[in-house]
């Protein structure tokens, strides 16, 4: 039951559950709590995916576990993703009678600060059945908090994905002489305002694209003001078609305070940019080896990256071949047949 917006996992949810209808005996119903933006609707709506909206004013409302119940007879399987999904839908009573799977997307969140909070936690979670996390570093971060033993059965990999045939056709349509990109929620993981900041150390001819929306982008808009660099700094909010901007663009950045995974760094990789990215868990793992990471919020340093990337063609041609290599790695359609292993390996078990 999450909310439909731009951030990662909702860009997840329009490539997945239409190709996981395409397997044989095999049918997915999309819940979602509310809509963020409805750019991604049409997907659902050409791949005949059926959609309910729950209508909760209030994503962190108790009254949503009593809707919730309306909707779930008939289904084999419940898979959620997100809090406070996470919490509705184990205290809906559902899962006496159907098998409930969770994806753990981050490798932390404000919940784990607060210790209180932890044997909550971990009554939680024992309510699925399976709790597949979207990258190791996540799993390990996740086991951890709930002090989960190491060979707990419940606990999976499945590595995020992305479309290649889409992203390995980026066309190339430059709108300025160089171009940098991110494409993120403007939410508490994220942190444009580093490359912000890195723009007042770059040269009037590189410009950067926001791709978004989001609780932060009233503040990022503020700082590109102040700094003197908003006429470089374009915020285009929320866009469905993230191939054609990455096609504008020379680098792909991936700034964050925190990741589980990086979906969008794989993107853009993918896309044939060469992606310099935060050194935080995540990301880093997907990032190290191929692009360029920088330490967590420093501008100096990603501006200095930047630069060399710009100015030295070989360098920039290298690195952009080795991000292409990488993304290689990260086809969804390996993802969709993992989570289509798992969902019948538990039917298996219940019959």
């Amino acid at each position: 039951m999450p909310v439909l917006g731009v951030g990662g996992a909702s860009r997840l949810m329009t490539e997945i559950i239409p190709q996981m209808n395409t397997y044989d005996g095999i049918e997915v119903d999309f819940l979602i709590g509310k809509f963020l933006d409805k750019t991604f609707l049409p997907v659902f709506e050409k791949a005949g995916v059926k959609m309910y909206v729950l209508g909760c004013k209030s994503l962190y409302s108790p009254k949503n576990i009593i809707k919730i119940r309306k909707y779930t007879d008939g289904y084999d399987l419940v898979h959620v993703h997100l809090f406070p999904s996470l919490y509705w839908v184990s205290l809906s009573g559902i899962s006496s009678s159907i098998p409930l799977i969770y994806t753990e997307h981050n490798t932390t969140n404000h919940r784990r600060n607060k210790r209180y909070l932890q044997p909550i936690e971990k009554w939680v979670y024992g309510r699925y059945k399976r709790i597949i996390s979207i990258s190791e570093s996540t799993e390990s971060a996740l086991k951890k908090w709930l002090n989960a033993k190491k060979d707990d059965k419940r606990f999976i990999v499945v590595n995020n994905g992305v479309n290649l045939e889409d992203f390995n056709n980026c066309k190339q349509n430059k709108i300025y002489p160089h171009t940098l990109i991110m494409v993120a929620r403007f939410a508490p993981a994220k942190d444009q305002a580093t490359i912000i900041r890195a723009m007042n150390l770059l040269g009037e001819d590189v410009h950067l694209i926001l791709v978004g929306n989001g609780e932060k982008m009233g503040d990022c808009k503020a700082l590109a003001k102040e700094l003197n660099v908003d006429e470089r700094v374009h915020f285009v909010g929320t866009q469905s078609d993230v191939p054609s901007w990455i096609g504008k663009a020379d680098i792909g950045i991936q700034s964050s305070h925190w990741e589980g995974f990086g979906l969008t760094a794989v993107e853009m990789m993918a896309g044939g940019l060469p992606v310099v990215a935060s050194d935080v868990e995540g990301v880093k793992q997907i990032v190290e080896g191929a692009g360029v990471l920088f330490p967590h919020g420093d501008y100096k340093k990603l501006a200095e990256i930047v630069k060399k990337l710009l100015s030295d063609k070989n360098y920039y041609e290298s690195v952009k071949q080795q991000c292409i290599n990488r993304s290689q790695v990260y086809d969804i359609k390996t993802m969709v047949e993992r989570y289509i292993n798992v969902y019948k390996e538990i039917m298996e078990c219940k019959n």
